[in-house]
């Protein structure tokens, strides 16, 4: 049987919706002090609202700096389209 771990969180700052993911600077829930980068999805439906376990957490200045290079990488190169037809989250 999984354990379900329960992690209190502190949101040190939100930062814009993202379509439907949410970008939040969070204190490490055990390590007081340090914060890390959660990019996750955030859902809101008849059955469910809250965050899923779809996204990722940065947890030191490397990893942001290396996933800005990357970003930055698809942008220059276009390798993303400017939006998706149909996408209703393109609309926020």
């Amino acid at each position: 049987m999984a354990i379900k771990r329960m992690f209190d969180t502190k949101t040190l700052r939100e930062f814009p919706k993202l379509g439907r993911y949410r970008i939040r600077l969070l204190e490490h829930s055990r390590n007081a002090g340090v914060s890390i980068l959660d990019i996750r999805e955030h859902l809101e439906t008849e059955g469910f609202s809250g965050f899923t376990r779809r996204g990722i957490r940065i947890g030191t200045r490397r990893e942001a700096a290396e996933l800005v290079a990357i970003l930055q990488e698809i942008l220059e190169e276009s390798l993303l389209p400017d939006n998706t037809a149909g996408d209703k989250e393109d609309a926020e």
